[in-house]
């Protein structure tokens, strides 16, 4: 049986006329959603998704990140993204005079970024054995700075047994705090690792490793005063006093604690979700009379009428001889 078509469309209605039944598809696609938009309390989200050059800020808030020791970009977790090669060297994103949008040791934060290491860290002490995988400071108090970030490396670093890896989500300020959680990154998979602040409070500074929280520190953890650190406004990508060897995409900053649920969202099984995080709906889709019925043809027709926020891969219509067709029987499809 063959059927002739004027239109092919896409799925979910069916109707079945003198034992023909019409049915449009498309690509299922994962549906998610948070409490409140990702977009909400955005400072800045980069991509990487360049062949080169620098690093665009999508947010909106012009906040583009300079790209240092002309890093190439590569094919990454979604789309490109950006690689420090595989030894630790002079290749990263930054940003100078800019204090993303901090003015206290107090201000809400958050970070996320997918990392894929392209080579583990050595068994070492500080700096070779030691990977920034981003650091933010900023002046305040009338000229001191306080420094903020992530980092990972060996454990002989932070008083740890020597071979032992560990990433460390940090603050150092008057009061040097951190949550750290011993794990070998390796050089096989990607992973997506959150730092977030609550402000002042009990455990604010939380540390999430693939949608998991690993760890979380109390202010007043660690020592007080001072420290002597960078007294600029900065945000390095990929970099800290020594950079990481590897590949960075999808990096984000909030003014905000991301909450359990959003970085769960954002992690999506290890699939990431891409600025602007839009929340697919299922897609709508009419369908009319089959017409021109004859012994060996037909004239089926629909319409898509909304794509529920994704792009449609494919459609079209199928067929058999009872009442319920699938795309396993017989079909006809087209592209987009």
């Amino acid at each position: 049986m063959e059927i002739q078509l004027n239109q092919m469309k896409t799925k979910l209605m069916s109707k079945s006329i003198v034992g023909i039944l019409l049915i449009a598809f498309c690509l299922m696609y994962s549906v998610f959603c948070s409490a409140q938009s990702l977009t909400t309390g955005l400072v800045g989200y980069w991509k990487l998704d360049e062949s080169s050059g620098d690093a665009a800020d999508c947010s909106g808030n012009n906040r583009t990140m300079t790209n240092e020791g002309s890093t190439p970009f590569a094919s990454c977790l979604i789309n490109n993204g950006g690689d420090l090669g595989t030894t630790a060297g002079s290749k990263y994103f930054g940003k100078t005079s800019e204090t993303f949008g901090v003015t206290s040791l107090t201000n809400a934060r958050s970070i996320s970024m997918w990392v894929k290491l392209r080579t583990e860290a050595p068994t070492a002490a500080y700096p070779t054995g030691c990977y920034g995988i981003n650091v933010w400071t900023t002046k305040i108090n009338g000229g001191n700075a306080m420094s903020y970030g992530l980092d990972y490396g060996d454990g002989q670093i932070w008083g740890h047994t020597a071979g032992t890896k560990w990433l460390r989500a940090y603050q150092y300020g008057y009061n040097e705090y951190y949550a750290e959680y011993q794990i070998a990154l390796g050089t096989t998979n990607w992973h997506h690792l959150v730092w977030t602040y609550a402000g002042n409070g009990t455990s604010n500074l939380k540390l999430y490793i693939d949608g998991s929280l690993v760890s979380q520190a109390n202010p007043s953890d660690g020592g007080s005063g001072w420290g002597v650190y960078p007294t600029s406004n900065r945000g390095f990508i990929g970099m800290d006093n020594t950079n990481t060897p590897g590949y960075f995409d999808e990096v984000g900053f909030w003014s905000r604690a991301l909450t359990a649920a959003e970085v769960t969202s954002l992690y999506n099984s290890g699939a990431g979700w891409q600025h602007p995080f839009i929340v697919a709906t299922a897609p709508t889709v009419t369908t009319q009379a089959v017409s021109n019925i004859t012994a060996i043809t037909a004239t089926g027709n629909g319409n898509v009428t909304s794509d529920g926020g994704a792009t449609i891969t494919e459609r079209g219509v199928c067929w058999n001889t009872s009442s319920t067709p699938t795309t396993a029987d017989n079909k006809a499809t087209s592209a987009g």
